[in-house]
């Protein structure tokens, strides 16, 4: 508490800084210049858990192109200064036009020199630099001493800018003339023309810090001048923003439908870690393309949009979920068709589920042409309805032991029950004694396929479902890896929550504990875990802890479980070193037992 915040700048799709180290008493200035590729320019405050961004103030000027150029990216401003006296105000816009901030600087062993009676229209060249920081400069106190800066910054790639301009009257027969040393590659010589301001950009010849001498040469009667100096450092900007087309079409969409939220801030794709969890994107090609839209469960209304064509290299749009009326748009339709395009869309979530006929389900799945899945049920098809819509269809089996019953009650619990990490169900047949469910098809396969530890709690979804057939298997994955539960034949739903949760007709698919678990274990671990699943089966309900408690709980006894086991390796360990000995019931080999789960 009572901390400054930290937290990072982005300006568009690149980190320009990270800011930390605020007080009250001072103000801290981030200055960049920067050449957009795009029409718009977004600077992005990026909380990183340590207090709340804030901005007191963003200003945007435009600056010549000819001039701050670099061919690796943008640059930030390390420093600004004009020699001046210390006392000297500093000068920003509106004396600058391109609002650079001045500050005052002393070089060691140097005098000011000052001609306040120079007028502003002598003064004429691209980096305009405002009159107040031209009409005083540096020089060293004697002639042969020379003007020296060093600047530390291990990881930068620097650019020193010089700016001169006479502001004295030069005897006649008398000249000035210098030369810039940084870090040890001369530059020059120099001689500053009387009231005619010259900038003379040099690039550091190596990364990291900086050093520069200005020295006099042997042709020259006096010593250096120096008005004012920067240096900047390169911002490399390795990450494109998405493409400028699929942009301006997902923020139509959006605006169309009326849907917004801060997930959907700053650039759609970029970066990574920060995309919309609403799409995916190609980072293939550069720039970025979107390539698939999840607009599903949002009870968006109206008509679908013709807009949705705009994406160009779109492969795949999620409209289920929704109350949309009309026809599909028709380039919709023939890029589902022409299979560029996986279109997946329902008109209504609510009870008005469609119904097929077994002639069309073989159809569907191209007489059952390739297998996705099975189980208790019987065997998982893919299919593809006539809209281009790609669907899972599971079909009874003749020989399955779970029948019309478990059928029913996965069809009718679909159809009231609607969340988003259930899978939604499309349709189904029940075509005397050919019976099949048809869901929205889940690209990514099942959990199983993807993890190997499951964490589920029985919250956010109305009526209250208890699962008693839940394993990874049973867990599907859409396009965005968002989980959604299936096989719902052994569910049983509650109609308030204060309802009894304990099964009274075993079912599911028969497991077995894992052989290798067999041998040590921790007691104590082994008992808390029993009391626990006997809390779970208490007879009185307002003794039953939730899920969550089970789970912190469980994660306990497998942090006792792990301890122990961890401090009888140690022993296991000391013992083969003093003696020499092979223990091999203490099970310390590279294939050691799982931990107790």
């Amino acid at each position: 508490m009572n901390q400054p915040p930290e937290f990072d700048m982005y300006i568009g799709v690149n980190k320009w800084a990270s800011v930390y180290g605020l007080l009250a008493t001072s103000w801290n200035i981030y200055e960049i210049f920067h050449f957009s590729s795009t029409d718009i320019i977004q600077v992005c405050l990026v909380n990183k858990n340590h207090g709340v961004p804030f901005i007191s103030a963003l200003e945007l000027h435009p600056v010549n192109d000819s001039i701050y150029r670099s061919e690796y990216g943008s640059l930030m401003t390390c420093v600004q200064y004009q020699l001046s006296y210390p006392t000297g105000e500093n000068v920003r816009y509106k004396d600058d036009v391109f609002n650079r901030m001045w500050t005052t600087y002393r070089f060691a062993n140097s005098i000011w020199v000052n001609a306040s009676d120079i007028q502003v229209q002598e003064f004429d060249n691209s980096y305009k630099l405002p009159i107040e920081v031209l009409r005083t400069a540096a020089q060293p106190k004697k002639d042969s001493y020379s003007l020296r800066y060093n600047y530390s910054c291990s990881q930068c790639n620097l650019y020193v800018y010089f700016h001169f301009a006479e502001i004295v009257k030069i005897p006649q027969g008398q000249r000035r003339e210098f030369t810039i040393t940084l870090n040890d590659h001369n530059h020059g010589p120099f001689s500053p023309e009387y009231l005619k301001p010259q900038t003379i950009p040099l690039k550091s010849p190596t990364q990291g810090d900086i050093y520069f001498a200005m020295n006099p040469t042997s042709n020259s009667d006096l010593p250096p001048i120096l008005n004012a100096f920067e240096i900047l450092n390169v911002l490399e900007l390795p990450l494109s923003p998405t493409d400028q087309a699929d942009v301006d079409a997902i923020m139509t969409v959006l605006q169309s439908y009326n849907i917004n939220g801060d997930e959907l801030q700053g650039d759609p794709c970029v970066p990574k870690v920060l995309s919309w969890n609403v799409l995916n994107c190609s980072y293939d090609n550069n720039p970025p393309r979107i390539i698939s839209l999840d607009l599903s469960s949002r009870t968006l209304i109206g008509e679908i949009t013709p807009l949705l064509s705009a994406f160009k290299a779109i492969q795949s749009l999620n409209l289920i979920g929704n109350k949309f009326t009309g026809s599909i748009p028709q380039s919709l339709i023939e890029k589902s068709n022409n299979g560029t395009l996986r279109l997946s869309n329902s008109r209504n979530t609510k009870s008005k589920n469609q119904t097929f006929s077994y002639s069309e389900i073989v159809s569907i799945t191209d007489n059952f042409k390739t297998t996705i899945g099975g189980g208790g049920f019987g065997k998982v098809y893919f299919g593809t309805l006539k809209d281009g819509t790609q669907v899972a269809i599971k079909l009874l089996s003749q020989s399955s032991k779970q029948g019309y019953k478990e059928f029913q009650a996965e069809v009718q619990l679909l159809m009231i029950v609607h969340h988003r990490n259930l899978v939604s169900l499309i349709g189904y047949c029940n075509d005397s004694h050919n019976m099949a469910l048809v869901y929205e098809y889940m690209v990514n396969g099942n959990l199983r396929e993807h993890l190997s530890g499951l964490e589920y709690l029985h919250n956010g979804c109305k009526p209250p479902i208890i699962h008693r057939d839940l394993k990874t298997s049973n867990i599907l994955l859409n396009e965005k890896l968002q989980a959604k539960i299936a096989d719902f034949g052994l569910s049983r739903a509650f109609t308030n929550e204060s309802s009894s949760h304990v099964s009274t007709c075993p079912a599911g698919t028969f497991g077995y504990v894992a052989p290798e678990l067999q041998g040590e274990f921790d007691a104590n671990s082994a008992w808390k875990a029993v009391e626990i699943a006997f809390s779970c089966v208490s007879d009185v309900a307002i003794q039953r802890p939730d899920m969550s408690h089970v789970l912190g709980e469980l994660q306990e006894c497998m942090a006792i479980a792990m301890a122990v086991e961890e401090s009888q390796t140690m022993e296991a360990r000391v013992i083969r070193s003093s003696k020499s000995l092979l223990i091999s019931h203490l099970n310390i080999d590279t294939d050691m037992a799982p931990s107790p789960r």
